[in-house]
């Protein structure tokens, strides 16, 4: 990238999310794993993306009508849908591979939509709905329409009902914080969740281990984001650096039965052999 991971991950920390563009902060995430991300060429396609899809929007003045050509256009005009077959894959989350195959996980494509919306003038954001990445578009103070980019549909409210009920439970109900617009940094850190995810899948740890180590800087008092890491350095055998990493932990959690158990168990790594990290 044009700036290094550093200086991308300070910005994203100390300015607010206007000032941040959401595909290069997931262009930023893809390029935590990878040295051959092509962000010009990423740029470029949703440049030209961006101004077909202007001329597909030409026709359509009210904010509504163009969210619903935004929605046909990607979906119908350009192919983009979600990868469902084949979900373990890291480049169902890279956006510069998703930009060229039109094929990723929901959160990915909703960096489109999001990205390629702002461009057109449209007020979108994301959404961390539970399940699935969806996408809202506010049209007014108290009107939204709320996007499954992975279809490419307008949802309904009783289609986000369904949605919540199989997701959490018969019992629980929709309300408006399942609907709340998700910030930059909830997005990346909801992207580099996933290919944590994906790499612990596919029995890749240190890849894993690169997405953890960012995670926990961009929440560094969270027990589970910790506890992970851990995870994930007794695996590579890092067994001081799962040490320390265990002993924050402890100094987090309130439950005493839990924080004699990773004592011991701390001291059981702490006992064996380290390896060095490099």
């Amino acid at each position: 990238m044009a700036e290094d991971l550093r200086d991308f991950f300070e910005r994203l920390v100390t300015q607010p999310d206007e000032a941040v563009d959401v595909a290069e902060a997931a262009l930023w995430v893809a390029s935590i794993g990878r040295s051959d991300v092509d962000v010009d060429g990423a740029r470029a396609r949703l440049d030209a993306l961006t101004e077909r899809a202007r001329e597909h929007l030409a026709k359509h003045a009210e904010p509504g009508e163009q969210v619903g050509a935004l929605c046909d256009f990607l979906r119908n005009v350009e192919g983009f849908s979600g990868n469902e077959a084949d979900y373990y894959v890291p480049e169902n989350s890279f956006l510069d591979a998703v930009l060229e195959a039109r094929r990723g996980i929901p959160i990915a494509l909703g960096v489109i939509y999001i990205a390629v919306g702002k461009r057109l003038g449209l007020d979108i954001e994301g959404v961390n709905f539970p399940g699935r990445f969806l996408v809202r578009a506010t049209l007014t103070d108290d009107a939204v329409l709320i996007v499954d980019p992975s279809e490419g549909v307008v949802l309904d409210e009783a289609a986000l009902r369904e949605r919540v009920s199989t997701t959490l439970g018969a019992d629980v109900e929709l309300t408006s914080e399942h609907l709340t617009a998700a910030s930059i940094r909830a997005i990346v850190m909801r992207m580099m969740n996933n290919l944590k995810v994906v790499y612990v899948h596919n029995g890749d740890p240190a890849a894993a281990l690169g997405y953890c180590d960012w995670m926990v800087e961009l929440v560094p008092d969270n027990p589970s984001e910790l506890r992970d890491r851990a995870v994930l350095l007794e695996q590579i055998e890092a067994f001081e650096a799962a040490a320390n990493d265990y002993e924050k932990v402890i100094a987090l959690v309130r439950d005493a039965s839990v924080r004699r158990k990773l004592r011991r168990h701390v001291r059981e790594l702490r006992s064996r052999v380290p390896k060095t990290l490099h």
